[in-house]
């Protein structure tokens, strides 16, 4: 054999010996593409799982300064109604009091009516 031959034979034989090392080679490439191509994707629904998780952040601070704003209104509410059964208890106690010396004054004139029959018979006999 010759030494052109022989070359050709040991250069035929590696490329046997290398072909399973190439196939494996094509399938951790692939492999390695896939993975980036699924971590390319993590990546992109980490973004959104991020952008979804500052939304619900602003719509909680939103809802936290709605409450506040729902509980300082309360409060007015409730200051304004304290305010005006106040100023109706100071109405119907002024009412009772002036409702009260009505009465006293219809009471003494119907005494002074009764002192005055009582002092004077001839008003009660009939002629």
């Amino acid at each position: 054999m010759e030494t052109n031959q022989l070359l050709q034979a040991l250069s035929d034989m590696m490329d046997q010996k290398l072909e399973p090392i190439k196939s494996e080679l094509q399938v951790l490439e692939k492999e390695q593409s896939e993975m980036k191509s699924d971590l390319q994707m993590l990546k992109k629904e980490q973004s959104e799982m991020k952008s979804d998780l500052q939304t619900l952040k602003k719509e909680q601070s939103e809802m936290k300064s709605d409450l506040q704003a729902l509980k300082k209104e309360q409060s007015e509410m409730k200051s304004d109604l304290q305010k005006q059964i106040k100023r109706t208890e100071r109405t119907l106690r002024a009412e009772i009091v002036e409702s009260e010396n009505l009465i006293l004054d219809e009471v003494s004139r119907v005494h002074t009516i009764l002192n005055t029959h009582a002092e004077n018979n001839k008003l009660h006999n009939i002629a």
